[in-house]
């Protein structure tokens, strides 16, 4: 199925288009949907429409393997990562909410 123009121009407006007749590449589209604050979804989507590049998986994973790295290691990136860590958490908890944070598993 094939979209008009203006249909295309809606979905711009939405933000779940790129331009018309360009439409998000996944990874666009999986940075936009994981950002939940509005205020920030537009700032990125207006990023993203002004030539900015979206953050690989690859740039996100760290050199070491979370399972050996120290509780305060994998505190540091998760608040790098924005990852809010409830008090008295293990090791094993924090590795699985930094996986989540980062879509790796």
């Amino acid at each position: 199925m094939s979209l008009n123009p203006n249909q295309y121009a809606k979905l711009v407006g939405q933000g779940r288009a790129k331009a018309i007749n360009v439409p998000w590449t996944e990874e666009e589209m999986a940075q936009i949907v994981a950002c939940k604050n509005p205020a920030e979804r537009a700032a990125l989507i207006a990023e993203l429409r002004a030539g900015g590049t979206v953050e690989k998986k690859s740039d996100v994973l760290p050199s070491t393997p979370f399972s050996e790295q120290s509780k305060a290691e994998l505190s540091k990136k998760a608040k790098e990562l924005g990852v809010k860590i409830p008090r008295g958490s293990t090791v094993e908890e924090i590795i699985a909410l930094l996986e989540v944070a980062i879509g790796a598993k």
